[in-house]
């Protein structure tokens, strides 16, 4: 499939640009086929588990009251945190574990932590494998490994949080539900990183459980309820001698077990607000749906599973590989790149069914202030 545009007219579709965070994108001229936020989901119960030929709905998936909606100015400048700040989210985190003597700073790798601090005779940590920590380039990992080491093993049944709500499940002879285990994460999250990404929360977006008895939870920065894309799409284009292009991705995630125990939590590229700026009228879902209609090629044949209004952004990302052959170059680069303002918009999001082994999403999107359509997919997989 070849990345699709609405043949109406720009001029028709955009919709004013706000000149400040206090400013709305609601103005003459705004596309007369949008409708206020408030309403974005009207007639979404009528889509749920339809087969347009082209595509098929989810058989249900959430239906959100939305209050505010915004395009987003940002930058992924690594934030810097004080030292007795990120002290004291390793001691909330490791609690009455937590020995002092574990922490370092070396000047490079920023603040990190490492227990036991006690080694055997053959450096082996003492009690098991040690807890660690480190805040280091916009990269935050707590790892509670001392008493059982971290694994995933096993069969896992991947669950969106919004489609999944209220699904029971049974894991390791406990019963529970989703959101149970999705509403005590963002309550862990919220209260352990307070004042670490103001504005932006946390919130569980997917949970896969496995049959260890391990649950894997992919969250997400959010503002106002509206999930920034938190999953690696499946999207990739090398521009030689510049970099790749890719829809950017704010990573956040958790391990824990079904008692509650967190043992693992991770937050990479975090968001720094620049402005906000109000949208008023978007495209709605039914229209959105509409569009897929009309744009997607005849051929296309895809299984819904999901759909979400997301903020998404198409980056030009600086690097085209893993190997750094110039790092002062590198360097440079990055923190140009970093530093660089880009604008989330908000966009309608279909998720496509994919294997459960498949690293990533594959998802369609329409953008709801635009009415643009385009793949978040590899070429070999439209």
């Amino acid at each position: 499939m070849k990345k699709q545009l609405l043949s109406l007219t720009l001029a028709a579709l955009m919709l004013t640009a706000c000149s400040g965070s206090d400013s709305s994108t609601a103005a003459a001229g705004a596309d007369l086929s949008a409708v206020e936020v408030k309403n974005a989901y009207n007639g979404a119960e009528e889509l749920m588990g339809k087969d347009y030929g082209k595509f098929s709905m989810p058989s249900a998936f959430e239906v959100p009251t939305l209050t505010n909606v915004y395009t987003i100015d940002y930058n992924t400048v690594p934030p810097k945190y004080d030292r007795e700040k990120l002290k004291k989210l390793y001691v909330d985190f490791f609690g009455d574990k937590f020995d002092e003597r574990g922490l370092a700073d070396d000047g490079t790798w920023g603040l990190y932590y490492t227990a036991p601090h006690e080694v055997d005779e053959n450096g082996a940590p003492i009690g098991g494998n040690p807890d660690t920590a480190i805040y280091f380039d916009g990269y935050l990992n707590l790892a509670r490994e001392q008493d059982l080491p971290l694994y995933t093993e096993g069969d896992f049944t991947h669950y969106f949080v919004d489609n999944s709500f209220d699904q029971s499940v049974t894991v390791d002879e406990m019963d529970t539900t989703i959101a149970q285990q999705a509403a005590f994460l963002d309550n862990k999250m919220n209260t352990l990183f307070e004042g670490f990404f103001t504005p932006f929360e946390l919130k569980t977006n997917a949970i896969d459980i496995y049959t260890n008895g391990t649950i894997d939870a992919n969250v997400a920065f959010a503002l106002d309820g509206i999930t920034l894309q938190s999953w690696k799409g499946d999207f990739e284009n090398i521009i030689e001698d510049k970099g790749t292009e890719v829809y950017d991705t704010f990573q956040a995630g958790a391990m824990m077990n079904v008692q509650n125990d967190v043992r693992f939590i991770y937050t990479a590229n975090i968001p720094t607000l620049v402005e906000k700026h109000p949208v008023d009228r978007i495209i709605s879902l039914k229209r959105a749906v509409g569009i897929l209609q009309s744009d997607l090629p005849d051929n296309a044949s895809y299984n819904f599973t999901d759909v979400r209004l997301m903020y998404c952004c198409k980056v030009l990302f600086p690097r085209t590989s893993s190997v750094v052959t110039d790092s002062n170059l590198d360097d440079q680069r990055m923190a140009e790149y970093n530093s660089s303002v880009r604008t989330l918009e908000p966009m309608w999001c279909f998720f496509v069914e994919k294997p459960d082994e498949y690293i990533g999403e594959m998802i369609v999107k329409v953008n709801a202030i635009t009415g643009e359509l385009d793949l978040d997919i590899a070429t070999e997989n439209q």
